[in-house]
């Protein structure tokens, strides 16, 4: 019985608990302008310091100055859409605009 136990909880850890692509988001608020920038979600492994230096490079070069930018860092995809929906709520509720920016490659879009 113990080697049935083991050969199936050797069979069933590397499915289960297979470690899953991270998915992030990136917000970029401009205080002054009180206009908040959120991304889409997508997947992406990079250290958050990196990917935020190039979100705000991103936004700098699209010509939203003032930015203050977070990517959080998610466990899963799900935990992005929520952490993702409450962003956008919080800054609504603080009276700033939303707006959606979608990330394609290294170009950003607002839709």
């Amino acid at each position: 019985m113990r080697k049935f136990a083991g050969l199936l909880l050797g069979l069933l850890l590397p499915m289960g608990f297979a470690r899953a692509e991270p998915y992030r988001f990136c917000v970029g608020v401009a205080f002054q302008e009180k206009i908040a920038y959120v991304t889409d979600i997508f997947p992406n492994s990079e250290a958050q310091n990196t990917l935020e230096a190039q979100f705000d490079r991103q936004l700098v070069q699209a010509g939203v100055p003032h930015v203050n930018v977070q990517c959080p860092y998610p466990v899963d995809r799900v935990a992005a859409f929520d952490a993702q929906h409450l962003a956008r709520q919080f800054n609504e509720e603080m009276g700033y605009t939303v707006r959606t920016i979608s990330i394609q490659g290294k170009h950003l879009s607002q839709r």
